[in-house]
């Protein structure tokens, strides 16, 4: 999958180096990115919304995520 902003010889190491990778492995790091995502998604809420509970955070995650 290409990215726009990912340039075109970064990308084709970047398959490669997926391409070297066992199936449960790029399962794991599939997971492991999904992990990633949620928490950069979190931090950002709570800098956005410093005055957010932690619920009302999850919420706004919610909502991002299913909307």
């Amino acid at each position: 999958m290409m990215r726009s902003d990912t340039s075109p010889e970064v990308q084709k190491h970047f398959d490669a180096l997926c391409r070297q990778l066992s199936e449960e492995e790029r399962f794991l790091k599939g997971l492991e990115w999904i992990r990633l995502n949620r928490e950069l998604l979190l931090a950002g809420f709570r800098a956005r919304f410093p005055h957010f509970s932690e619920e009302q955070i999850r919420k706004e995650l919610m909502r991002e995520v299913y909307q």
